[in-house]
């Protein structure tokens, strides 16, 4: 054993630029395999925020649930966090641009990582906040305190008991 190793090392020290060229070449693929792993793990957790950030990070949604089961499902002490939100339909403005309608709460635009580039939210009767892609698809402009016209678009069905 003791003689194998000291003629591998003489070999080593003769053929330098061959030594060098494995000693780079491991290297070298080392580096490649490490890179693609942070590269995937990276590649994985960029889109697992791209999704909290896009649908939220909620793990449970219930549709159609009146007041007295949304104030018994708030205050259950299983849920960590709760937040509301109410299709409302769509909107139809003057230049034919169909824009979804839903009335949420604070915790809602929290949760979905939402924040207010100007004003503050609607508190009154008439009021509206829009988001910045429903500006521009609206064709208005960013100012504050306008007077809107739009019409609302809900379909409703008809459940046979």
């Amino acid at each position: 054993m003791k003689q194998s190793l000291i003629l591998a090392i003489a070999y080593l020290k003769k053929q330098k630029s061959r030594t060098t060229a494995l000693i780079i070449g491991i290297t070298l693929a080392v580096m490649l395999v490490f890179g693609f792993n942070v590269i995937r793990e990276s590649q994985s957790k960029n889109q697992l925020e791209s999704i909290y950030k896009t649908h939220g990070s909620y793990d449970i949604t219930f549709n159609n649930v009146n007041k007295d089961v949304a104030s018994k499902l708030e205050n259950d002490k299983a849920f960590k966090n709760s937040s509301e939100s109410a299709d409302l339909g769509e909107i139809l403005d003057e230049n034919g641009a169909l824009i979804e309608l839903n009335a949420s709460n604070e915790n809602y635009l929290n949760q979905n990582m939402y924040s207010l580039k100007k004003g503050r939210l609607p508190q009154k009767e008439g009021e509206i906040a829009l988001e910045e892609k429903s500006i521009e698809r609206m064709g208005l402009s960013t100012d504050l305190n306008q007077d809107l016209k739009f019409k609302i678009k809900k379909e409703y069905k008809d459940k046979i008991i």
